[in-house]
């Protein structure tokens, strides 16, 4: 594997995925898709969406947007306990056009928390049909500085989070998993080898009827965006 990796980063090829199968190696391009495919899920005004870091943020435009394209349930997650400002958030996603809102307190790395606020979306609204995966953390630094435990967290929150919600919903029959990604895991960025590998992962998840990775790049006015290094 040494071997491979030394010659990948000295051969002078641009491809940016590569693997290694029986077969021998092979490369992995990006193709043009029809937009839209998302809403092939068959969502509707009666889905119960669970949508995670969805009451702040970038999570509460996604939860904006999804109230207001399929006035469907939002379930808004978070590690923090309510108070005005969430409260406030829920009000607006029911104001876009949400047929129902509500906060529950979830650590997504917390799999025993995730399953409890799962337990109790499901008590409340009889099921849950799609999951947005928007919990995020960055930890920057580069290589030689990084922290483990940093590092540890980083994963934990991206793809352990997804992992540990799919598990929560086995026997929920989710029409849509989606994770929030960022193109951080398809193209690298300084300082960010582990939020790019978490991203990468999160590409890889699956266990709905569809699920899908949407890679963005950084929103001005986001907290992340504020946080990358000069």
């Amino acid at each position: 594997i040494a071997d491979a990796i030394v010659a990948e980063l000295f051969s002078g090829d641009r491809n940016v995925e590569v693997g290694f199968t029986k077969s021998g190696r092979t490369a992995v391009s990006l193709s043009l898709g029809e937009r839209g495919g998302v809403r092939g899920a068959d969502l509707t005004a009666d889905s119960v969406i669970v949508v995670t870091g969805g009451a702040k943020g970038l999570g509460l435009k996604f939860a904006r947007g999804l109230a207001k394209a399929y006035g469907a349930t939002l379930a808004l997650t978070g590690r923090s306990k309510m108070d005005d400002e969430l409260s406030k958030a829920v009000a607006s996603v029911k104001s876009a056009g949400a047929k129902n809102v509500s906060y529950h307190v979830m650590n997504v790395r917390d799999a025993a928390s995730v399953k409890t606020a799962i337990d109790e979306i499901r008590s409340k609204y009889g099921r849950v049909d799609a999951i947005v995966q928007n919990a995020g953390l960055l930890a920057d630094a580069l290589v030689e500085k990084k922290d483990v435990a940093a590092l540890d967290s980083v994963l934990e929150t991206k793809v352990g989070g997804a992992l540990a919600l799919l598990d929560a919903t086995a026997k929920d029959e989710l029409k849509l998993f989606v994770g929030i990604g960022s193109w951080a895991g398809r193209f690298g960025n300084a300082a960010q080898t582990d939020y790019s590998a978490a991203n990468a992962m999160l590409a890889r998840v699956s266990g709905a009827k569809r699920s899908v990775t949407i890679d963005f790049p950084p929103f001005e006015d986001s907290e992340m965006a504020k946080k990358i290094p000069a």
